[in-house]
């Protein structure tokens, strides 16, 4: 080569050196090696090949080293768009690329139910083909991928579920909005507040028990003769204890005016008296 610098599919030699994607063979990973060295026998192959034709090109065996599975697997992006049932991945390395599809056969198994893998050199692909034991990893791979999207699944209908038994936060805040005290409210035992809108009922109670407010909230839907209760989210028991800790800063300010209009009162009638 009389150029500084020459292209020959994934090989170039640059200032007297072989790379492949700008890396020298020993700056290479292992798996990067493989590739390295499929890719120089190709160059030389195609480099010292006796030529029948200006349009003839090489076409790559589908076959794959366990050294380069491995780093595709690895490197595995499932797809986007699958289910528990329908699954798959894909990855890229060098000149391979995998596509895999994953399903259930009727033994409930995880198998290969897609292949669209393949090598591709100087714009030539060919289908990969697997060993027994490469397809035993990919299915593995494959197996790994369907137990995270189980999961992912359970999550989701575990949290649709949950959202369903919680008020709906418009809702709570109007019946926050409406609380009323009840009539027997005393603040040195229970003291309730309650409202109503439509068919959907919110009642609070609050005790103190050694300096600990102790609170309990009902916030139920009435459908024709049965309820159908909710559960409050940690930033609604807080609104919920805020308004039980407001009622009962109110029951004490009104029992220390009573208090003190009653000693008035003694005041006014020992005094009339001693006159």
């Amino acid at each position: 080569m009389n150029e500084t610098s020459k292209q020959n599919g994934q090989i170039l030699l640059n200032n007297g050196y072989v790379t492949m994607n700008g890396k020298r063979y020993y700056d290479c990973t292992p798996a990067e090696r493989e590739a390295f060295n499929d890719a120089l026998r190709l160059s030389i192959k195609k480099a010292f090949a006796p030529k029948r034709g200006e349009n003839e090109k090489y076409i790559p065996k589908g076959e794959i080293t366990d050294c380069i599975l491995d780093c595709l697997l690895k490197n595995a992006v499932r797809d986007e768009i699958c289910t528990s049932s329908e699954f798959g991945f894909t990855s890229t390395h060098g000149i391979y690329k995998l596509d895999i599809g994953g399903g259930k056969n009727k033994h409930n198994k995880t198998v290969i139910v897609g292949n669209k893998s393949f090598v591709c050199v100087n714009g030539v692909c060919t289908p990969l083909r697997f060993t027994p034991k490469q397809e035993a990893l990919i299915i593995k791979h494959l197996e790994k991928i369907r137990l995270d999207l189980v999961r992912l699944e359970h999550e989701a209908r575990v949290e649709a579920l949950r959202e369903e038994e919680l008020i709906n936060p418009t809702i709570f805040k109007q019946l926050k909005g409406a609380l009323r005290p009840e009539n027997d409210n005393d603040h040195e035992g229970w003291w309730h507040l309650k409202s109503t809108c439509g068919c959907y009922t919110m009642r609070l109670s609050g005790c103190y028990n050694k300096g600990v407010l102790n609170a309990e909230a009902e916030v139920y839907k009435s459908v024709g003769k049965h309820s159908v209760y909710y559960d409050l989210t940690n930033a609604q028991w807080l609104d919920v204890q805020e308004s039980l800790e407001a009622e009962y800063e109110r029951l004490v300010e009104e029992y220390d005016e009573s208090e003190r209009n009653r000693y008035f009162e003694s005041l006014s009638h020992d005094y009339h008296q001693f006159i």
